[in-house]
């Protein structure tokens, strides 16, 4: 049957068919309006609820209920497409990222007064510049639950006048770039837990990296905790960075409890080695390796964990069984410790590469081969 589309103050009649897919309706009125698809809302509250979709089907249709009307509100003015680099920014469709950095650059051209404004940029440390409490304090404050520091105007003023200072090789270091020498600008970690830093890196991205001797990592970034991870069950002795010349590259390692983790810059864990049984990494080392592809090294040596019982073979065999039987176990506890003492002096070497296709190829050094 025929309805009536109504289209503000125009009207125009078209057939209408009982099954008929919306997108052909929708098609049959553009070449009436010149209203596109995208644009078009058809209602009609006696075939269909609110607007008509692309996906649905027009309904069963009872010519008892009257003449039908279809309204359509939609616009037939073209739009001039321009590339999506000469497009309008709104900061609606900006992720949290680029408005940050617009706000920063906006920030960072001038100040109160109009001048040029120098900022130095430790993210480990520093909050976002421009967006700090400038309350014009000189003690600390608390920044959130897990932080508290100076205001961060202040370490921006003392690092730009350092700055400033090694660039022109001044040979006298007035007193206020002597204050930050000595003086706390900033606690990161409110105690959660009874647990102790073990070991602190920081990644070339600016992220701080603490391991505790409860086994957790936490990751600091601009003033805040951003990620809080687990090593393994037991402490963290070690945190070094892992030299990265991309983003799937590792980006630090984390020691201890017998095992070494390998993590991402996002603190994802890659992989995890576990040492000889009774030990654990006494130390951790990273480097490169110039002209062989790329490569870079993590290498380890380890120290001996387990505890001996001092008092296992305190009591006397008194018949042949009991003797056969301390025998055999003094002789194992005998093979353990040589075990674990060539183990204490091996050091294991793992290698990274274009050539290894990002896997790590293992080697253990031992006294035999030392040069």
């Amino acid at each position: 049957m025929d309805f009536t589309l109504k289209w503000g103050k125009q009207s125009f009649t078209l057939p209408i068919h009982q099954g008929e897919p919306a997108a052909e309706l929708k098609h049959r009125v553009q070449s009436i309006t010149n209203v596109p698809p995208s644009r078009q809302k058809l209602l009609c509250p006696k075939l269909w609820k609110g607007t008509l979709n692309d996906t649905d089907c027009i309904s069963v249709i009872d010519a008892s209920k009257g003449k039908l009307v279809v309204t359509l509100v939609g616009s037939a003015a073209t739009i001039e497409d321009k590339p999506p680099d000469e497009r309008p920014r709104f900061l609606e469709d900006m992720s949290p990222e680029e408005l940050k950095q617009v706000q920063r650059d906006e920030w960072a051209k001038t100040n109160e007064g109009g001048e040029e404004v120098a900022i130095v940029d430790i993210v480990a440390l520093q909050n976002e510049v421009g967006f700090d409490r400038d309350d014009g304090k000189m003690e600390m404050y608390e920044y959130n639950r897990f932080v508290t520091g100076l205001p961060q105007h202040q370490i921006n003023d003392i690092l730009v006048h350092r700055k400033k200072s090694s660039e022109s090789n001044e040979a006298v270091i007035d007193e206020r770039e002597s204050q930050l020498k000595g003086v706390l600008a900033m606690t990161m970690g409110m105690e959660l837990r009874r647990a102790y830093v073990n070991a602190l890196d920081v990644l070339p991205n600016g992220t701080l990296i603490s391991g505790y001797d409860d086994g957790h990592v936490q990751m600091w970034r601009r003033g805040q905790m951003v990620k809080d991870i687990k090593h393994t069950s037991g402490g963290v002795d070690h945190v070094l960075t892992f030299p990265s010349l991309n983003v799937d590259d590792p980006g630090f390692i984390t020691a201890g409890s017998g095992t070494i983790c390998i993590w991402t810059e996002e603190g994802h864990r890659l992989l995890e080695f576990g040492s000889f049984p009774g030990t654990s990494p006494a130390s951790i080392a990273t480097g490169s390796i110039i002209g062989h592809g790329n490569m870079r090294y993590l290498a380890s040596c380890y120290r001996v964990t387990r505890q001996g019982d001092p008092s296992q073979f305190r009591l006397a065999p008194q018949n042949e069984q009991e003797r056969r039987r301390r025998a055999a176990a003094e002789l194992q506890e005998s093979m353990i410790q040589s075990n674990l003492l060539q183990a204490s002096k091996c050091v294991k070497v793992w290698f990274y590469g274009d050539n290894l296709n990002g896997v790590f190829s293992e080697e253990t050094i031992t006294p035999d081969n030392f040069e």
